[in-house]
């Protein structure tokens, strides 16, 4: 179609007045798929920040790069990956830099 065409076939008769519908488990879903296609390095860099909070400052990425993609297969959003590691961080000793 070109824009003309558009115009020339639009008629307001054809739109529906009804109103979009949201699916929040197609949006999780899609979500999930994502954050699985995400490098778990890349992942654990995001969760830096939230373990911060935590109080666990300069995580060894190397050893969130290896906890990450257990997380990654079961959530679902980036909310609830961020959740479940702050309520349940690794030993402090783990989270360490490396020498």
């Amino acid at each position: 179609f070109t824009r003309d065409e558009l115009i020339h076939y639009f008629t307001l008769e054809h739109a529906t007045t009804s109103p979009g519908v949201f699916d929040e488990e197609k949006l999780l879903w899609i979500n999930s798929q994502h954050l699985k296609a995400l490098a778990a390095v890349d992942l654990g860099r995001e969760l830096t920040p939230f373990l911060g909070r935590i109080g666990i400052k300069d995580p060894d990425q190397g050893y969130l790069s290896r906890v990450v993609p257990t997380l990654s297969a079961r959530c679902r959003s980036r909310l609830w990956l961020h959740s479940n590691t702050m309520s349940q961080p690794a030993p402090r000793a783990a989270m360490a830099p490396s020498a």
